[in-house]
């Protein structure tokens, strides 16, 4: 696996570098960590991510800054003890230059830490990882905590349409030996009846091997209710759910249920597109 894990030295970023670590020494892959410094558009820089000198512009404030943070990430990478550890370090805006990343290199998993009031809705909802998932093109792994513990990870899907787990998942599943359930969020507005999920839902198991006991269709007055409550049952640290841009967490999670009602589990949330 190659996992690209934008650094802003925070305890969150350091937990998901930690988290990209495991994943990578499980796999034999790479991390790459990626520090962007706020800069200008107009702010240039080479293939190497190199400043470009030009005459009306003094670098010098950029440069140390490049400077500092490439320090502090040799210091994070060397205590790793992991040797399949790169880094970059680029002026620009985050959402602009995390998300361009993404289409030049062929990341398997990109992982972030992200801020704000638990819940699946407050998850996703004014964070640079909220539009990055949108636009990426990798899978996002946004991380909430230091008490997410990944021995049960849920895979939750409409199931309306033919599903595959991506193999970032399943990987996740065999690093941290977790229990890897799926699920389907019943509701009033669900587009297609019990009976036709319960055979698709079953089909997707038969397919990777998942016993039947962790094939779960619960009722729920929405997906996002449905989805807090069963992760809380279950002591859920992962779920992994399909993005299609931004309408697809909309779709999913509809913000009709009141922040009283928000279910304080710090559950990590990898979104994807198929």
């Amino acid at each position: 696996m190659h996992i690209l894990v934008p650094c802003d030295f925070s305890n969150l970023s350091n937990l998901a570098f930690q988290s990209a670590v495991k994943l990578a020494e499980c796999s034999n892959g790479t991390v790459t960590l990626l520090h962007v410094i706020a800069a200008g558009g107009d702010v240039l820089v080479d293939i190497s991510g190199n400043l470009i000198e030009t005459s009306e512009m003094d670098l010098s404030m950029v440069r140390s800054d490049m400077d500092i943070a490439r320090a502090r990430i040799d210091s994070m990478i060397r205590s790793t003890g992991y040797a399949n550890v790169d880094f970059k370090v680029l002026p620009g805006q985050i959402e602009e230059v995390v998300t361009h990343e993404t289409t030049l290199s062929n990341y398997d998993l990109v992982i972030m830490g992200t801020h704000g009031a638990y819940g699946l809705k407050e998850l996703f909802i004014g964070s640079h990882t909220e539009h990055i998932a949108m636009k990426s093109r990798s899978p996002v792994l946004a991380i909430k905590s230091a008490d997410h513990s990944f021995a049960n990870i849920v895979f939750a899907s409409s199931f309306s349409e033919p599903v595959l787990i991506p193999h970032v998942v399943l990987q996740f599943q065999k690093c941290f030996n977790a229990t890897l359930h799926l699920l389907n969020v019943e509701t009033k507005d669900s587009t297609i009846n019990k009976q036709e999920v319960s055979h698709k839902i079953n089909k997707v198991a038969s397919n990777y091997h998942i016993p039947v006991d962790r094939l779960h269709i619960v009722p729920a007055f929405d997906v996002e209710t449905g989805i807090e409550n069963f992760c809380t049952e279950q002591n859920v640290g992962l779920v992994a759910m399909e993005t299609k841009g931004r309408t697809g967490i909309n779709r999913w999670i509809n913000g009709s249920i009141s922040a009283g009602l928000v279910n304080h589990t710090p559950y990590a949330l990898l979104t994807f597109k198929q």
